[in-house]
């Protein structure tokens, strides 16, 4: 019986193809726009709900790597015509790290309609609406110039002490109360989360906001996240609530970024409860498995971006409840060797877990800012940077790095009263500030428009486009260097990875059925060459995770 016909009663459960969290997650946003589509070509035949195209690292780290950060939106954004697209943005820093005024968000938001973003995921970390409601103004101001393009209520959610059911539930009225529309989107991005906690969460939303789609988004880079989605789908099963869960064609799936469509609509369809099984979401993998093959070989040519899977490693992260993504940019940051001279090894994965360490400490001092960008970033940094800090002479976190520092002063928003005030006091010192700032909304802040403008024409650039003028607001001298190279044709993209030497053919090959020796090349390509052996290295990962007891819920990516 095809999946179409079995639906005839409950409203089943959606999923959402999340391709640019796990290219960030996973790869850390190194494959180009090009590469990213020979992996998609059929997502649109899968009957996902909407895909998430764009947000997070898919502009700033575009420009580091040299290539056209908004020509390559463009690309992503035209290639899954007839879907809903959706983006991920980090409220007032949009795709950056630091606030930016109304001017800039505006056009950052039109700009992306243009290109045909329909659902812009509008998040801040501590969910403190007024960070948020610069979008959410963008946004109604676009829909007034006729843009399909609209913005849901969203929560971060993860253990935490600064989050709870209730303080959630008065995020979701707050932001009702500044134009969000319909809809919930709970952003788990650390992947450590109690599942019953998103379990009574889910039960109070549905109870409260009858007939809005909630949607689940978590990385499994804790082995949780196919915990969370159970717990979330029995309580919409309980509540007749509509249910979207984040997830990702299997090949690019689990790792830090989210579990894998393939597995989570099993533990769906093979549930106990027939409230549950019955909305097993109507998702067809056969549709998109010809994509598969590319899809095992990008991220076997991309591996050396990624985490690679250890004890060591995973417990520590455990520990400071990094997020998913995060871990990708650790090793993109360039300072594990340099932890490694610190410490004396050369483990990498030594480094790398004491990095982890290190980060646990800073968020009990930092009062445990959510595990999202841009309090992510700031921990990160200051978390890796202790280590040459502490090589000088210097103990752990005496010098604040200046992400730390505009967060403790207030620069990203109100800062938790548990942070600790020795520390808060260095940050304002180091301002001149008696004070933590007071916040600002983002219409009441200098527009940035016209001096980024006037920037661009001082630089020989006499009629720069609307979104040089904006990645000149947002990124500051990165976006002006950016723009002057695009201008003038220098952008130096960054090269593909090299192929390992084990699927270079050798120069002089005269293997064959007389040969005594199998060159490594052959017997790579005996094994089915580079999709096949990322398929078998993934699938030996999660015998180590499952030896290893990382499956806090005994729920594996295999299981």
């Amino acid at each position: 019986m095809a999946d179409t016909e079995r639906f005839s009663g409950p409203e089943p459960y959606k999923f959402n193809a999340t391709p640019r969290d796990g290219i960030q997650s996973n790869q850390g946003t190194n494959p180009s726009a090009d590469e990213m589509l020979q992996m998609f070509l059929h997502t649109a035949d899968a009957a996902y709900a909407s895909v998430q195209v764009g947000g997070g690292t898919f502009m700033d780290l575009f420009m580091k790597k040299g290539r056209d950060a908004w020509g390559e939106n463009t690309k992503l954004f035209a290639a899954f015509e007839g879907m809903i697209k959706t983006a991920l943005l980090r409220g007032d820093c949009v795709m950056g790290y630091e606030r930016n005024p109304q001017d800039v968000i505006d056009v950052v938001i039109e700009e992306l309609a243009d290109r045909g973003l329909n659902e812009v995921t509008n998040f801040h970390g501590l969910n403190y609406t007024p960070m948020q409601e610069g979008v959410f103004k963008a946004v109604q101001k676009a829909r007034a110039k006729g843009y399909d393009i609209r913005a849901e209520k969203v929560l971060c959610i993860e253990d935490n002490p600064n989050i709870t059911i209730e303080n959630c539930m008065e995020a979701l009225a707050n932001q009702a109360a500044v134009g969000a529309d319909q809809g919930i989107y709970l952003k788990n991005a650390s992947g450590k989360c109690d599942p019953e906690f998103v379990y009574e969460l889910t039960k109070q939303i549905a109870a409260q906001y009858p007939g809005e789609e909630i949607t689940v988004h978590s990385h499994n880079n804790h082995g949780l996240a196919r915990a969370i989605y159970l717990r979330a789908a029995e309580a919409a099963a309980e509540t007749d609530a509509s249910m979207t869960f984040d997830v990702l064609p299997h090949p690019l799936a689990n790792g830090t970024a989210q579990p894998s469509a393939r597995d989570v609509k099993a533990d769906l369809e093979n549930h106990p409860s027939d409230k549950v099984s019955a909305r097993t979401p109507v998702y067809s993998e056969d549709a998109e498995s010809a994509d598969f093959e590319a899809q095992y070989t990008l991220r076997h040519l991309h591996g050396n971006s990624e985490i690679r899977y250890s004890k060591i490693v995973a417990d520590a992260a455990w520990a400071a409840g990094t997020a998913g993504g995060a871990m990708s940019a650790i090793k993109g940051m360039g300072i594990i060797p340099t932890v490694q001279g610190y410490l004396r090894t050369d483990d990498e994965d030594e480094a790398l877990a004491a990095i982890l360490r290190m980060e646990a400490k800073g968020k009990a001092i930092f009062g445990y800012p959510t595990s999202v960008t841009p309090y992510q970033k700031v921990m990160t940094e200051q978390a890796a940077w202790t280590f040459p800090q502490m090589a000088q002479g210097h103990a752990p976190f005496e010098i604040l790095r200046p992400g730390s520092v505009n967060y403790l002063s207030g620069g990203l928003g109100p800062v938790p009263p548990i942070a600790s005030s020795e520390h808060v006091e260095k940050a304002l010192n180091e301002l001149g500030l008696k004070e933590i700032r007071p916040f600002v909304p983002a219409d009441q802040l200098p527009p940035a428009m016209l001096g980024a403008r006037k920037t661009l024409q001082e630089a020989g650039i006499t009629d720069p486009a609307r979104t040089d003028v904006a990645s000149v607001a947002m990124y500051g001298e990165q976006g002006i260097k950016h723009v002057i190279a695009k201008e003038n044709g220098e952008l130096a993209p960054q090269d593909p990875p090299p192929v390992p030497h084990y699927l270079q053919k050798p120069e002089n090959d005269n293997f064959g059925p007389e040969s005594r020796m199998i060159p490594t090349y052959h017997a790579a390509m005996a094994l089915g060459g580079p999709a096949e052996l990322e398929r078998f290295a993934l699938a030996v990962t999660e015998l180590e995770k499952h030896a290893d007891g990382f499956y806090k819920s005994e729920i594996g990516a295999g299981g």
